[in-house]
Parts: structure tokens; C-alpha cells; sequence
């Protein structure tokens, strides 16, 4: 994703996407992702300005901050 390639790393070492692979992002966030092989699933709720709103959340990719 767009976030994932403003940290300075993106690393998929356990092939979670794919071939195992390792890419140099822009470095503009002192930010790293990692894809990790459990898939993270989340219904988020909340609400905004008092309307309640859910979501749908499911990614393989961990943020970690402070990584570069």
C-alpha cells in the first residue's frame, strides 16, 4: 500500500505475498512493514461527529515504528 512504501522498508522474507522478497520504500516515515504469515482480521466501530460507523480490517502487513 501507499502508507507501507513511505517507511523506509517492506519485507516479505517469509513469502507471505509471493516470492520471498525485500524492497527499500522511500524512507519519508521512520516506519517498516512486515508480512507475517497469521492474517489479522478486525471489525472496528466507532463513531464520528456522534454516527456510528464499522469497518472491515484484514491484512498479512505489521507497521513497526522507529524501524529506520
Amino acid at each position: 500500500g501507499g502508507f507501507q512504501m513511505l517507511g523506509s522498508a517492506v519485507r516479505d522474507t517469509a513469502g507471505v505475498e509471493g516470492d520471498a522478497i525485500e524492497v527499500d520504500g522511500l524512507g519519508l516515515l521512520d516506519v517498516e512493514t512486515n508480512f507475517v504469515a497469521e492474517k489479522a482480521l478486525r471489525l472496528p466501530q466507532g463513531q464520528w461527529r456522534g454516527v456510528p460507523a464499522a469497518g472491515y480490517e484484514i491484512h498479512h502487513g505489521r507497521i513497526t515504528a522507529g524501524g529506520g
